[in-house]
């Protein structure tokens, strides 16, 4: 939630689940106090703080991480409570990982295209990898310390097409779609609005099922 407010359903009966890494996270720290005065059970993962301290349960994970980089910390000990045995998928993940080395050349390439350009990255994707989308954006924020912004389409085509390579206008970003095969509705999208708009949208094929 991006909110300091837990939803109005909350109740005697749910199970809250709260994450913060640092455990002071002040958005997550108000909506866990009110969930708990609600009579909430309160499950939480994180590295200590005040998070830990008003928890009925606490999974703590390791310190001295950014949070961006504890991802895996925060996220498998709710993957593996709430799904059922994953262990297959997740060799297949690792096994996977590994030949991300193999395009570590492409990917500096793609870098400093960006850099060059001297442009904002805008990346863009569509459900169920919208997500990643969002991630890459804010890993430029955190990592790179510069600007980037996302969307989504079918959304994108609502609003952001608009403005898209108007005429008279510089447009600002550099586009990256990510694309998947879960659509192929918005991947006709995607290609009629790179018609529409005439600008260069950079196309990386995500691998997945």
């Amino acid at each position: 939630m991006d909110s300091y407010n837990c939803p109005h359903f909350v109740n005697e009966l749910t199970l809250f689940i709260a994450v913060s890494y640092s455990g002071n996270t002040e958005e997550t720290l108000s909506c866990t106090i009110e969930a708990k005065n609600r009579g909430a059970k309160i499950f939480s993962i994180t590295s200590g703080g005040a998070l830990k301290n008003i928890s009925d349960f606490t999974i703590t994970i390791p310190q001295g991480y950014q949070p961006r980089s504890a991802i895996g910390f925060l996220l498998m000990p709710i993957v593996n409570s709430l799904l059922p045995n994953i262990s297959g998928d997740l060799q297949e993940i690792a096994s996977n990982l590994k030949s991300v080395s193999e395009k570590e050349d492409e990917i500096k390439l793609l870098a400093n295209e960006i850099y060059s350009s001297g442009k904002t990255p805008y990346f863009v994707s569509w459900s169920p990898t919208r997500s990643v989308a969002y991630r890459c954006k804010t890993q430029f924020n955190e990592n790179s310390k510069s600007f980037a912004s996302s969307g989504s389409l079918s959304e994108m085509d609502h609003n952001e097409l608009v403005p898209m390579g108007t005429e008279k206008k510089i447009d600002p970003f550099f586009y990256i779609a990510f694309i998947n095969t879960f659509s192929k509705r918005n991947y006709f999208r995607l290609e009629l609005s790179k018609k529409l708009s005439g600008l260069k949208i950079k196309d990386i094929e995500l691998k997945g099922k």
